[in-house]
Parts: structure tokens; C-alpha cells; sequence
């Protein structure tokens, strides 16, 4: 069974390395959520790739415009402020 992680600052370098290791080991991790500052357009990249659950946004209208982006995928992803 893959270990559920979230991963903080997804779009930061540490957690863009955290989900290249996650990519390099199939199996191991189910990426359940993401979150960000406010780099929306990376996170809602992320969250096309991984699928995770929920995505989180510290701005008010990242977190908006990310909604809106993300809904033309599906409704899978929530997506928290």
C-alpha cells in the first residue's frame, strides 16, 4: 500500500524534488495533497499531473482563479483557501 503524503510549498524547489522522488518511485506514494503561496499556475500544473485530493493556496484569488481552472478537469480536486 503507497504511503499517503502531502506536500507543502509544492511548487517551491524542495517540493518540486519532493514530487520528482514521488515520480521516481512508482508504487510508493499517493500524493493526496498539494499546497502553495500563491503559484497557482504551477500548483494547478501539479494537480493536472498527481490528482491529489485537495490543493491549498494562501491568496484569496489564486485560490479563485485556481478553482476555476481546476473545474475544467473534473470535480475531484477541492481546492482550499
Amino acid at each position: 500500500m503507497p504511503k499517503r503524503i502531502i506536500i507543502l510549498g509544492s511548487t517551491g524547489s524542495i517540493g518540486t524534488s519532493a514530487l520528482a522522488v514521488s515520480q521516481n518511485l512508482p508504487g510508493e506514494f499517493e500524493i493526496v495533497g498539494l499546497a502553495a503561496a500563491q503559484s497557482w499556475e504551477k500548483l494547478a500544473e501539479q494537480a493536472a499531473a498527481y490528482r491529489p485530493q485537495v490543493v491549498a493556496v494562501t491568496d484569496a484569488k489564486a485560490a479563485a482563479q485556481l478553482s476555476q481552472r481546476l473545474a475544467s478537469q473534473g470535480p475531484s480536486t477541492q481546492v482550499w483557501n
